[in-house]
């Protein structure tokens, strides 16, 4: 477990072993007063605690209530490692949370035996893809794809993307990260400046994204 004073109100909590992250989750229950109403949203029975490999929960530093969570699965291509999304959500009061937790697994990602080699999340989620387009802009060297609605279209990160639509199957259509020409030092960097990014100048959006089972 990770555990980090992100502000004097916010701590973020990082946990990768799927034992932590079951036992954490049973301690804060569904309908839970500690969870807040938007993090609450964000938590059905699809999601499920044994098939996590890493969850960020953000909470109050004082009351101890839950204002945000990350949730994500390492998956395999036929090809390659990615981690998918399963969850985010983001209290509205904290308009930069997303980025920093989507920046905290990203660090974190980089010590796993095996790393990541992109990120995919369902792409039907307007706020979810700001959090992925605003990854692309502060990692260097990173290529974003959402599909076919692109005007600039790479071929390489487009053949990763139906690669990992066909392993989930079921329709899914996701939005992906591309990390493969990205060097570990300007990962680091670019995950960094991600954390530190300042939110955008509109009305904060509550984050909501589950990946389909």
């Amino acid at each position: 477990m990770d555990d980090v004073l992100a502000g004097r109100d916010l701590r973020l909590t990082y946990l990768r072993e799927r034992s932590a992250i079951e036992t954490l989750l049973e301690r804060h229950g569904h309908g839970d007063a500690a969870w807040g109403q938007s993090a609450a949203l964000a938590w059905d029975d699809r999601c499920r605690p044994d098939r996590l490999n890493h969850l960020v929960l953000a909470t109050n530093n004082r009351s101890g209530q839950i204002l945000g969570m990350f949730a994500a699965r390492d998956q395999m291509t036929t090809q390659e490692p990615y981690l998918l999304i399963e969850t985010v959500t983001a209290d509205p009061a904290y308009p930069t949370l997303a980025l920093r937790m989507l920046a905290m697994v990203i660090m974190r990602g980089i010590e796993a035996p095996t790393m990541p080699i992109a990120i995919a999340a369902p792409k039907g989620n307007p706020a979810l893809l700001d959090a992925l387009v605003a990854g692309h802009n502060h990692i260097l060297g990173s290529v974003f794809d959402r599909g076919s609605d692109q005007v600039v279209v790479h071929l390489q990160t487009a053949a990763l993307r139906l690669r990992i639509a066909r392993g989930i199957g079921a329709g899914f259509k996701p939005a992906v990260l591309d990390l493969r020409g990205v060097g570990i030092e300007a990962l680091m960097a670019g995950a960094g400046r991600l954390y530190r990014a300042r939110a955008a100048r509109r009305k904060p959006v509550r984050l909501l994204a589950t990946a389909p089972r």
